[in-house]
């Protein structure tokens, strides 16, 4: 799976983006996914503690689940994001939450790394 790091920063050094404008750049597909999420940390109150919840409990959450949290946290901080469609065994769509530094993601939608490619300034390629 091919991926990116991106690390997009305001002028005080802080991460001027976080997981829900990666979700909403993943579009439908992500929100019809099943996603698995493991290792996450996150601040802001009720959303953050369902996420912390979630994540925990080893739920299946679902997009439009998970893309309303992100919506209503403050910040995403560490965490593994994995996207599945349907019964699929192997996830199309990755997102690591680095330290609040940074965000990893992998895909084997091209199209989806070529869009966050050309949304976000600061984008390397991953190591294959």
């Amino acid at each position: 799976m091919k991926g990116v790091t991106i690390e997009d920063r305001d002028a005080k050094g802080v991460l001027n983006f976080d997981l829900k404008d990666i979700l909403e750049l993943a579009g439908g597909r992500a929100i019809t996914s099943h996603w698995k999420l493991a290792m996450v940390e996150a601040l802001g109150f009720q959303p953050a503690e369902k996420l912390h919840f979630l994540c925990e409990s080893g739920t299946i959450v679902e997009g439009q689940i998970l893309m309303n949290l992100a919506a209503n946290v403050s910040q995403v901080i560490d965490g593994t994001f994995e996207a599945f469609d349907g019964c699929a065994k192997s996830p199309w769509l990755v997102i690591d939450a680095v330290d609040g530094a940074a965000y990893d993601v992998r895909s084997n939608d091209e199209s989806l790394l070529d869009k966050l490619r050309a949304h976000f300034k600061s984008v390397s390629d991953l190591p294959e």
